[in-house]
C-alpha cells in the first residue's frame, strides 16, 4: 500500500464503483466551492474522460513524496544537498526550518509551496493556475485536504527536475527509473543518485501534464 496518483478518477469510479462516485462528486463540489470563494474558475471535472486519457501510477510508498520534499526544502533554503539514501527523511532539520519559515503559506514567498503544503495521502491538484495553496477551512474534511494548482506544482517539479538533471523525455515507468529508486546513491548521473527523488518528481510532472491536458484533477489516493 502507498500513495497513488490519478487523473481521471471520477471517470474511473463511475465505471468501477458507481456507489462511491456520488461520494466523490460531493468532494468535487466542495473543491469547486473553495475555488469560487477565491474568485477562481475554469475547473469542471470531466465525468466521462476517455480511458486513453487517464493517468495513474504509484509512488514509493508514502515516503517517496517526503524524499522529494526534502530536496525542495534544501533547494529553497540554498543548502548543500544531502547524501541520498533509502532512509526516510524524518525530522530533517532543514525541512523543519522550511515549514517554520513558510508557516501556513501566507507569510513567505519561499518556493515549492504547492509541493510542500499539500497533503501527503489524499487531496486534489486542479488544472487552474493560482499562487497560494488553498486552505478549505470548514470544508477541509469534505475536500480531504489543501487544494493545489497543477500548473504551479508542474513548475515546481520542473525546477527540481533541473536540479536533479532529469532528462525531459524520461519515461516514468522505465526500468532505469525503477532501478534508480531502489538504489539511491548508485549510478553515474545525478538523477540516478537521487533515485527516489527523481522517481517521485517525474511522476508528479507526468500527472500534472495529464491534468492540464484533460481538465481533470490530479488526485492523491
Amino acid at each position: 500500500m502507498g500513495l497513488g496518483l490519478m487523473v481521471g478518477y471520477l471517470a474511473d469510479v463511475r465505471q468501477e464503483d458507481p456507489e462511491f462516485a456520488d461520494e466523490f462528486i460531493g468532494r468535487i463540489k466542495a473543491v469547486e466551492a473553495c475555488l469560487e470563494r477565491q474568485g477562481l474558475s475554469g475547473y469542471s471535472e470531466p465525468p466521462d474522460l476517455p480511458e486513453d486519457d487517464w493517468f495513474s501510477c504509484e509512488m514509493v510508498g508514502y515516503s517517496g513524496l517526503h524524499h522529494l520534499r526534502r530536496l525542495a526544502a534544501y533547494v529553497a533554503l540554498d543548502q548543500p544537498l544531502y547524501t541520498p539514501s533509502l532512509e526516510a527523511p524524518d525530522d530533517d532539520p532543514v525541512v523543519e526550518r522550511y515549514y517554520e519559515a513558510v508557516g501556513d503559506g501566507d507569510i513567505s514567498d519561499l518556493p515549492f509551496q504547492h509541493l510542500m503544503l499539500h497533503g501527503d495521502a489524499e487531496g486534489f491538484y486542479v488544472p487552474v493556475d493560482f499562487v497560494r495553496v488553498i486552505d478549505p477551512g470548514e470544508l477541509f474534511d469534505d475536500v480531504g485536504g489543501a487544494i493545489g494548482s497543477a500548473h504551479r506544482l508542474l513548475a515546481e517539479c520542473k525546477a527540481l527536475a533541473r536540479v536533479l538533471e532529469l532528462p525531459e523525455d524520461l519515461n516514468c515507468e522505465s526500468d532505469e527509473v525503477w532501478e534508480a529508486a531502489s538504489a539511491p546513491g548508485a549510478g553515474k548521473l545525478r538523477w540516478q543518485q537521487f533515485g527516489i527523488e527523481s522517481f517521485s518528481c517525474i511522476r508528479l510532472i507526468r500527472g500534472c501534464e495529464a491534468s492540464i491536458k484533460t481538465g481533470a484533477a490530479l488526485v492523491f489516493c
